[in-house]
């Protein structure tokens, strides 16, 4: 029986994990989970952080993490990560360990199954982690190599967050330990650490009773699992403390005021923290007061979002969450982006503190609660539904959390899931008395953080100090008042948008209807007729409505592009297409995604171009039909729903990830985005606010200079691709609303030329058949844009609704690549770090088909595990480098892609012409003796092993579907008058990719 809610008592723990201690102090979690099928994440939890290091071995135990992938007794030099490889794993910079305060994890993802050797792969890497907590070599070359290696790694960390962060922690928790103890360590102290002194911090802390095993994956039985951990980490011998190590405990902070300025800040913010102790028990009252957080938060993050909207707002953008600053100490934090100067930090802190003051003095409205309650509530019920679905990774996690931390109990999450439900229908206004109690500014236990661009006016400590301490006053004189909302709109959700459309006889729905004022009168001039009481005829009545969004339409063909997968293709009575997925690997997720052929690089106007940039931000700034953006947050609160647009070079893109019960909701944001964008002033004032911000401290981001030098090296500085200038923010002023609006309806004014995809728990196809004929069939071309986007430099052409448009191709952007060898070195601020890339341009064949495509990613797997090898273990002069190849876009003729490989790495200014070097070196031996048979095994086993897992997922069968039928639809000049050509190209596309391991296996050498 389980306790009520409200209870401190523990609940059961999960029945499906295994949990326990060996002999010699080992803890260990298993569990079997099928997500992902055949695959095993398995973890190693170290309870020693940097806060154990001594005086002298400042940044040790991150180095001992560096180390244990060098060798071990059983495991020689290179073996290990030959091991990861073989797996189809990958090894670089980060990827499979990790150094906290408290903890140092390491982490591996195998196979479940034997390899083609014969050998047991889980076993093999359960030995592994064993041979990491117990048996390093830790030999005097290996050290001084890696100490190396993490001096590049901490050269690569020099930057703005590093800086702030060592300054967050002296200012906010002078003298604690945490502040003088970063992961990274002090290089001064580490490269003068003697190996004894590294020896013996892992003597001293890789101990039996600080080592934990974590391991969830498709196992036969848990029982099999618990047997190996026994089988290699049983024979560990325990081992007495030298001494005793205390526990570090990050303590409240008091009224910590933190101003930073840094040169390579590139925008002002604002934040207020305000801390608690918080040690998560999972009892029923913990998952209560955890539900009363979410949804105190989540009222006060809208809150900002009204605020935003209002002209003469102080801030670019704010919200409201929770972070964890410590395992036993949380904070509330309210942050908000503003722009420079001291008189704009300053509005902003008040703005926020006011905000603050507000729910500490009156707290929230109900109807305010019921709105943030629906919102966790929905959130629940598809957790509770997706209870099976959960990936091993998200487990293993959960499981680190539990052995790392204290009192930490796992309870099962479906038991847990229930209670937050029960937590929801249970909370009132008067649930969050104890947080309001938290918000008090007169008290201790906040920060306030004042970050700001280096070079413009700043703020000091005491400003901020004196600002607070009067508005605090002056509340006490006037109090702030309670909360007062904006008042609703007519349109309280997205259904009232699609109820009972008229189409008006003054307008009608595709040439956008009167004007809305006009209508008004119309409206009331035709009652007035009808009650005149005239001999003649009776006036025909007619209501004047806001344009009609969607009308009749209807699926005209279903086919079926792969029977045996269980992909059909559905072809609208508007051109536009559909192909469909059904999925059982997320019982609540579905997945919808539109793409069209055609983007910014078929305008030909400059300050078209550039407002393409940018329309995607302005809707989701201004909000849909006749919500504004704070009212469509309002509207969606109780669905499970992320929607997002894209606009690009070659395409405009449209998704929306979501419960399955929010099918409907997805469509009508869809609808509602093609033919009632609201684009209103305020909105558009937002935006020239942030491009401004942006262009004022571009100069002060280092890596913002490097990309944009970079893209003018590669790319040229046409119209297409050059950044935003100063006249290009005043077009977009002169044009405001309007410019927006037209270029929207230019864009999306053919629906024809859509193909969407949609995948996962989708309904059957008599539910799913109504909801397409009404949102997308129902669409109609828009004959009101009869200019559409220029083809061969030339504006104009045909209306976008005939079927000759939906098949024109692209325009692709021209060749920008200099022909002169050049180099772009970026230099940060107080170092000398060279960020470096190397852009090659490669044979158009590169890019041709799936082979060419696979060849080219073998060559740059093999040019970086190279690299890693020269640049990071042989010479220690880089600590991370990519290799890439970007075969341009598939929808491009191919005789018109620019595919171009480029190389990445960091290094001091003085390491440079050796890195350089050794790339060059790299290069060249791969022309003269190519690539071994071990180098293409190891990619091959990659490339399959994320081919199979993707499978299991959702979004890679999204991408697979939507690729093949856009490279289809894009090389028909008439796609949706011959769907049936469409059809069978699309088929063949997406045969290819899905049977690329025939492929795969026949490539050697």
């Amino acid at each position: 029986k389980l306790p009520p809610l409200g209870s401190e008592e523990p609940l059961p723990p999960e029945g499906c994990v295994a949990t326990g201690t060996l002999t010699n102090g080992v803890t260990y979690v298993v569990r079997t989970n099928r997500k992902p099928k055949s695959r095993a994440e398995l973890r190693l939890v170290v309870k020693a952080g940097s806060l154990v290091e001594g005086e002298d071995q400042l940044g040790v135990a991150h180095l001992v993490e560096h180390l244990l992938f060098c060798a071990t007794k059983k495991f020689q030099r290179g073996e290990l990560v030959k091991i990861i490889e073989a797996a189809g794993g990958s090894f670089g910079a980060d990827l499979n360990a990790y150094t906290a305060h408290h903890e140092t994890i390491y982490s591996l993802c195998v196979p479940c199954h034997t390899d083609g050797a014969g050998s047991n792969l889980l076993e093999q890497a359960v030995n592994v982690l064993q041979e990491w907590a117990s048996a390093a070599l830790l030999t005097e070359a290996d050290i001084e190599a890696e100490k190396k290696i993490v001096l590049e790694e901490w050269r690569e960390g020099l930057g703005r967050e590093q800086r702030m962060l060592d300054h967050y922690y002296a200012k906010a928790f002078p003298g604690c330990r945490h502040a003088c103890r970063q992961p990274i360590g002090k290089m001064d102290i580490l490269q003068a650490c003697s190996a004894k002194r590294i020896r013996d911090f892992y003597e001293d802390h890789y101990r039996p009773e600080n080592i934990g095993v974590v391991a969830v994956g498709d196992f036969a039985s848990n029982t099999d699992v618990v047997s190996l951990i026994n089988k290699f980490f049983g024979g560990i011998p325990q081992r007495q403390y030298k001494q005793q190590v205390p526990s570090f405990v990050l303590p409240v902070p008091g009224r910590a005021v933190v101003v930073y300025s840094d040169p390579e800040l590139y925008h002002a913010a604002v934040k207020l923290s305000f801390c608690f102790p918080n040690c998560p028990t999972p009892t029923p009252a913990w998952f209560q007061r955890e539900v009363v957080k979410e949804v105190f938060l989540d009222v006060l993050d809208r809150r900002f979002s009204v605020l935003r909207q209002q002209a003469g707002c102080p801030f670019l953008s704010a919200s409201v969450g929770a972070e964890d600053l410590d395992p036993t100490l949380t904070a509330v934090c309210f942050t908000a982006a503003c722009l420079q100067g001291p008189d704009a930090a300053l509005a902003t802190l008040v703005a926020l503190a006011t905000e603050v003051e507000r729910a500490r003095a009156h707290g929230v409205t109900e109807h305010e609660v019921a709105v943030s309650t629906s919102n966790t509530r929905s959130v629940g019920e598809s957790e509770l539904v997706e209870r099976h679905d959960v990936p091993s990774d998200d487990h293993a996690e959960n499981f680190v959390e539990y052995l790392s931390r204290p009192g930490i109990a796992i309870t099962s999450e479906a038991v847990g899931t229930k209670f937050r439900l029960a937590a929801c229908d249970a909370v009132t206004v008067e649930s969050f008395d104890w947080l309001r109690g938290l918000l008090d500014l007169r008290g201790a236990g906040w920060i306030c953080e004042i970050r700001q661009v280096a070079g413009a006016p700043t703020v000091e400590e005491e400003q901020v100090r004196e600002v607070l301490e009067r508005e605090l006053g002056k509340w006490d004189g006037a109090p702030v008042p309670p909360w007062s909302p904006p008042a609703p709109s007519a349109a309280a959700c997205l259904g009232a948008h699609f109820a009972e459309e008229v189409v008006s006889e003054a307008g009608s729905a595709a040439d956008g209807g009167p004007d809305e004022s006009e209508s008004e009168e119309e409206g009331e001039e035709e009652e007035e007729n009808d009650e005149s009481g005239s001999d003649g005829p009776p006036a025909k009545k007619r209501r004047v409505d806001k344009p009609v969004i969607v009308s009749g339409g209807a699926v005209v063909s279903e086919e079926m592009m792969d029977a045996k997968l269980g992909v059909s293709y559905w072809t609208l009575d508007n051109g536009a297409t559909v192909t469909i997925k059904r999925t059982d690997f997320l019982h609540d997720e579905v997945m919808l995604l539109g793409e069209a052929v055609g983007g910014s690089s078929n305008l030909d106007d400059r300050r078209d171009i550039v407002a393409s940039r940018f329309l995607p931000l302005i809707v989701s700034l201004s909000g849909l039909g006749d919500l504004s953006a704070s009212e469509l947050n309002q509207a969606l609160a109780a669905s499970v729903m992320q929607v997002s647009l894209a606009a690009s070079h070659y395409g405009r893109s449209f998704t929306a990830v979501g419960a399955v019960k929010d099918l409907e909701v997805a469509l009508q944001l869809t609808a509602l985005h093609f033919r009632r964008p609201r684009f209103d002033t305020v909105a558009v004032e937002q935006l020239l606010s942030l491009i401004k911000q942006d262009k004022q401290t571009e100069q002060t981001d280092p890596s913002r200079q490097f990309a944009l030098r970079l893209q003018e090296l590669t790319q040229g500085d046409a119209d297409h691709v050059r950044a935003t200038k100063e006249e290009d923010i005043a077009a977009i002023q002169s044009r405001g609303v309007d410019g927006f609006r037209q270029l929207w309806s230019r864009l999306f004014a053919d629906p024809g030329e859509w193909s969407w995809v949609l995948v996962g728990a989708v309904p059957d196809d008599d539910t799913l058949r109504p909801l397409l004929s009404r949102y997308l069939a129902g669409l109609r071309p828009d004959p009101s844009c009869s200019a559409w986007m220029g083809q061969g430099g030339a504006s104009g052409g045909d209306c976008p609704g005939s079927a000759a448009r939906r098949g024109r191709r692209v325009r692709a952007l021209a060749d920008g690549f200099t022909k002169t060898p050049t180099s772009a070195v970026l230099r940060r601020a107080g170092d000398s770090t060279a960020e470096t890339q190397m852009v090659v341009r490669c044979a158009k064949g590169a890019a041709d088909d799936l082979k060419a495509r696979t060849l080219s990613r073998a060559i740059a797997d093999t040019v970086c595990r190279r690299l890693q090898q020269k640049l990071r273990i042989d010479l220690g002069v880089a600590y991370s480098m990519s290799c890439e190849v970007d075969c341009d876009s598939q929808v491009v003729d191919a005789e018109s892609r620019l595919p171009h490989a480029s190389v990445a790495f960091s290094c001091r200014e003085s390491s440079l012409d050796t890195c350089l070097a050794a790339v060059q070196s790299v290069i060249s031996d791969l022309r003269t003796q190519g690539l071994s048979e071990e180098e293409v095994s190891t990619t091959l086993a990659q490339l399959k092993s994320q081919h199979h897992e993707g499978l299991l997922e959702n979004d890679y069968w999204v991408s697979l579907l939507v690729t093949s039928v856009l490279e289809a639809r894009s090389q028909s000049d008439d796609p949706c008058a011959a769907s049936r050509m469409s059809l069978e190209v699309a088929g063949r596309l997406f045969s290819e990719k899905m049977n690329r391991d025939a492929l795969w296996d026949s490539m050697t050498k």
